[in-house]
């Protein structure tokens, strides 16, 4: 089990290597054709939609990029953490496809907070209704 779930890992890091595509003025074709790579490949890895990502690739854009090797490290490490299956994974075949970033998200939790909404119906033994005036 992991502490964060991958789909957010993921997520993050694409992020961060988004932005860092941006700062340097790079388009999203421009940096694809200069890792020879089809544009939806690195598409994908920038919205966290790719399994994993290699580190050797990982390490060709933050060269083209010009990372910095502090920054670098970091990403590095997001790299391997997405790597890992979360604890849910083993669920696969009960939890669809499409509900596996709610899980995630719901991984990625620290803290959880619920409202309850008071009804003010017929039901509710009168409290909450206007009084009626006398005419």
């Amino acid at each position: 089990m992991t502490e964060r779930d991958s789909s957010i890992t993921r997520r993050q890091l694409g992020r961060y290597l988004r932005e860092a595509r941006e700062a340097v003025g790079l388009t999203l074709a421009d940096a694809a054709d200069l890792m020879e790579w089809s544009r939806s490949s690195l598409q994908r890895i920038e919205t966290g939609q790719n399994q994993k990502i290699r580190i050797r690739d990982l390490d060709g854009l933050i060269e083209i990029y010009g990372i910095e090797s502090e920054r670098a490290a970091g990403l590095r490490g997001l790299a391997q953490q997405a790597a890992e299956k979360s604890w849910w994974h083993e669920y696969g075949g009960v939890i669809p496809d499409n509900f596996s970033v709610y899980m995630g998200l719901e991984s990625a939790a620290r803290s959880l907070t619920t409202y309850r909404i008071r009804s003010h119906t017929a039901g509710n033994s009168g409290r909450g209704r206007q009084p009626q005036s006398a005419a």
